[in-house]
């Protein structure tokens, strides 16, 4: 299985305080052994912030992939559709995670081998929330998902899906409260390959 998060720092930041909580999500995945033996964990990060996290001991696990710095926290959060651009996962289980999270019970994901694509996503609210439907407006699936938190297994759908979110965030001039959320949850409409997690 494959982790993957994504950790930057923009131009004008000082500082940037996601490290830590990167280092709390990795030590709680560690903690309720959600992490097993092959798995690997992948962290977008831009230079800067790689080096500072290459100098972390509890974070000399992950594998880092060195990515442009930013200009806006959008560019910086549709890193997290891009994975597949830099390494190779199609046929993999992908589980993404922002790093504002905790790990508070073991992770199991089993799917079953001859699924080829499949994502889950985890239902959070209203599907006439403006924090899925970026606008306004209702969804055409029963609730709004959390981009912050998904899994996929990965093959040829599942790549035209990001890539299609990808290229929402590209080409939409306006930018909304959650950023990627809504080009997210508008992308899942109307898709046969997509289910939501238990809570």
């Amino acid at each position: 299985m494959i982790y993957h998060s994504c950790v930057f720092s923009l131009e004008s930041a000082q500082k940037n305080e996601y490290i830590y909580m990167l280092m709390v999500l990795y030590s709680t995945l560690k903690i309720q052994q959600s992490i097993a033996k092959g798995d690997i964990y992948y962290l977008m990060a831009d230079e800067e912030t790689a080096e500072v996290i290459k100098g972390i001991p509890c974070l000399s696990d992950l594998n880092i992939i060195p990515m442009p710095k930013p200009k806006t926290l959008l560019e910086g959060m549709a890193w997290r559709y891009q994975l597949h651009r830099n390494i190779d996962i199609v046929g993999e289980t992908v589980i993404y995670l922002d790093v504002d999270m905790l790990n508070i019970k073991q992770i199991r994901i089993e799917i079953p081998t001859d699924v080829e694509d499949l994502i889950i996503t985890y239902p959070e609210g209203a599907n006439t929330d403006t924090n899925y439907t970026g606008s306004g407006g209702s969804l055409a699936i029963p609730m709004g998902v959390s981009s912050g938190f998904f899994i996929y297994k990965c093959g040829a759908k599942v790549i035209q899906f990001l890539e299609e979110v990808y290229h929402k965030i590209r080409t939409d001039p306006e930018v909304y409260y959650t950023l990627d959320q809504p080009h997210f949850n508008k992308t899942i409409e109307g898709k046969d390959f997509c289910m939501y997690m238990d809570a």
